[in-house]
């Protein structure tokens, strides 16, 4: 390898995350945008050659030494990672998106696939994106989502943009700033997007003290997983009625969604306290906040535990104090931990019989992805991960638009099967239903 190639070694967050996904593919994120149009796939294939032109991170590759990841330049064209899916009847959009989601990008090559899905039957088309999840995060996948849908539409006269270099790590962008952030700054911002919610009760113990309770449903190495998904989509006037509760409440709809999660997770496993990993971005929590269409990586993922053996009204109190109790964690620089340490780590996920953790939750908050665009229109969108490491039970990704918000829960097949993962989407369903009706029944009120 050329020397001149290195861009940048990986920052620890995103170094565990590379271990993870050459052990499983845990790491990698689909995105898939809904159009109202079949788009035209020589168009296409020429807006993503000026999409990769544009982001150098893109086109490029990780390299693995003796004691690191390094991010190196590489060369892509449009052919190298497109392809194409024919829809039918008998390979719907739920199972093209699956496959989507267990093709394993080969890190070494490329960090990204763009697949077009097309529907002839309802004259429609989709565009999954895969990203290597060590280098992406929510508000830049919809930043790339725009430039990309932007080449599209300007067609062949487009000028690729000057080009957007890669970040440093997120790491650096610490080190350059004061540890501490105001409590009162970072509880301003966390809560529109987090899910951190605990009341401070005897059995709120650190997560590292916490006994995995939820045990796989069948047991078996990671080759033999699969990652699948379920989802459930609110319309714009849920969405409204769901804000209006939460401002009554002095609270945000992130907490409600949160609440409505995890007392489903709860209610299934008959337990008053869950545990649970939320991935907080710190785009807009650090001093020097980090520009939204900077593209990388800069989350951290929060692990907690949650109580919901009290009303929504108690929950909401206690979700602003573990707020301010976990403040400091979120902006904290990570010490580097060897790859030897963290393959090995990483190994112990191969035969598992219990969930380490019970959830996980990412909010990608609102997507500003509903431009004018001259030829189509976005319908819909969701995000999901590759859940085939089975750390955890089952994940929820929230992703708005102005007109829906996407709630997709993916889980491991068969440490989890798919009756269970309906159950609990069932039970979320009906506890946003008795949010809105504001008629809270005494199961829904009291303790598990």
């Amino acid at each position: 390898m050329n020397h001149t190639s290195l861009i940048r070694p990986l920052g620890s967050i995103e170094s565990r995350m590379a271990v993870m996904h050459e052990l499983a593919g845990n790491t990698q994120t689909t995105s898939v945008v809904d159009l109202d149009v079949m788009l035209d796939q020589a168009r296409l294939k020429i807006a993503v050659d000026l999409w990769l032109q544009t982001f150098e991170i893109l086109s490029s590759r990780l390299v693995t030494t003796k004691s690191s990841f390094e991010l190196h330049k590489t060369h892509h064209e449009a052919e190298s990672i497109f392809s194409k899916i024919t829809l039918s009847d008998n390979y719907d959009l739920s199972h093209a998106t699956t496959v989507c989601l267990n093709s394993l990008l080969l890190a070494n090559k490329a960090l990204v696939a763009v697949v077009l899905l097309e529907d002839a039957k309802k004259q429609c088309s989709h565009i999954a994106l895969t990203f290597h999840h060590s280098i992406v995060d929510g508000l830049s996948i919809a930043t790339l989502v725009e430039s990309l849908l932007g080449y599209y539409q300007t067609g062949v006269n487009s000028l690729a943009r000057n080009k957007q270099t890669v970040a440093p790590a997120l790491e650096q962008f610490l080190s350059l700033q004061e540890k501490g952030v105001t409590e009162k700054k970072l509880l301003k911002t966390v809560t529109n997007e987090t899910s951190i919610a605990s009341k401070e009760t005897p059995d709120d113990l650190p997560v590292e003290l916490i006994v995995p309770q939820w045990k796989v449903e069948e047991s078996v190495e990671i080759s033999r997983r699969s990652s699948a998904y379920l989802e459930t989509c609110f319309d714009h006037q849920t969405m409204l009625q769901l804000k209006v509760v939460s401002k009554e409440l002095n609270s945000t709809l992130n907490t409600l969604l949160t609440y409505a999660f995890c007392r489903a997770i709860a209610e299934l496993q008959q337990r008053n306290s869950i545990s649970c990993l939320t991935a907080v971005s710190l785009r807009n929590r650090v001093q020097a906040g980090i520009n939204d269409d900077v593209i990388g990586c800069y989350i951290k993922v929060l692990p907690h535990t949650v109580s919901v053996s009290t009303s929504l009204n108690l929950f909401i109190d206690s979700y602003q104090q573990k707020l301010s109790s976990s403040a400091q964690q979120l902006t904290s620089v990570q010490d580097d931990i060897s790859l030897a340490l963290l393959r090995q780590r990483a190994k112990s996920l191969q035969r598992i019989k219990a969930f380490s953790h019970d959830v996980a939750m990412t909010n990608h908050g609102q997507l500003n992805l509903m431009q004018d665009y001259e030829n189509f229109s976005i319908v819909g969108y969701r995000n999901l991960a590759n859940r085939n490491g089975g750390n955890f039970a089952i994940a929820l990704h929230i992703a708005s638009l102005d007109h829906q918000m996407s709630c997709a829960f993916t889980y491991s097949i068969p440490l989890l099967n798919t009756q269970t993962a309906e159950k609990i989407q069932v039970l979320f369903e009906q506890n946003i239903k008795r949010i809105l009706s504001k008629k809270h029944g005494v199961k829904y009120e009291k303790a598990i």
